[in-house]
């Protein structure tokens, strides 16, 4: 599994990937939002994959 740095809405948030046994590459299958306030995460919201190249992360690595 490999994550990179983004962000969605002023917050942080992780593009997460992982390696397909069929793909020589990673493919994205999900963006994380973190809420922080302040020095703690007060909520996660996950979603599909689908929507990386829309903040800015690429689809496979």
């Amino acid at each position: 599994m490999r994550a990179l740095l983004t962000w969605a809405n002023r917050q942080p948030a992780v593009g997460t990937y992982v390696r397909m046994p069929e793909a020589p590459r990673r493919v994205g299958i999900g963006l994380t939002v973190l809420t922080v306030a302040g020095d703690v995460v007060s909520e996660v919201a996950s979603f599909d994959g689908g929507l990386l190249p829309g903040f800015g992360l690429p689809a496979e690595l």
